[in-house]
């Protein structure tokens, strides 16, 4: 069994990562959210698609609080335990804000990503941030061969 867990997942991309996700065989999706009601009521919606072999949890997962992010990985381990598996295979870090704050995008976006990925390290993760820094990332690179 693989497992994965995508910060950000109660709605858009994040969501639908996790839906894509535990629609395949053998697949423990953890679902991060700041609100974990929220996360709920988006697993409700797909709950149907997830493969029989396959399982959503739900996390409550503030990035930018310490306690929260202590608490989520608790949770994780002990999940992860139960399962019998070894640690964490994936970490999508999707989590992210855009406001005209420049310091409150830097706190979400660049610290909150950073102290789940130094905790979810711990599980020997392997990680993959989505944000608008890789698609610019891509984008520049696609562009080197042309310019």
């Amino acid at each position: 069994m693989r497992s994965i867990m995508v910060t950000g997942s109660n709605q858009g991309i994040g969501m639908q990562t996790v839906r894509q996700l535990a629609s395949t065989p053998n697949v423990l999706v953890f679902m991060g959210s700041r609100k974990i009601a929220a996360a709920q009521e988006a697993k409700a919606g797909f709950e149907s698609d997830i493969h029989p072999s396959s399982s959503v949890v739900p996390v409550q997962l503030d990035i930018t609080n310490d306690k929260s992010i202590v608490a989520a990985h608790a949770t994780i381990v002990t999940k992860l335990k139960e399962k019998n598996l070894r640690g964490l295979d994936v970490l999508i870090n999707n989590a992210a804000i855009i406001t005209d704050s420049f310091k409150e995008v830097y706190e979400v976006n660049v610290f909150g990503t950073a102290a789940v990925t130094e905790s979810i390290r711990r599980v020997h993760a392997i990680f993959a941030t989505a944000s608008l820094r890789l698609a610019v990332w891509k984008f520049v690179s696609l562009m080197d061969g042309i310019l």
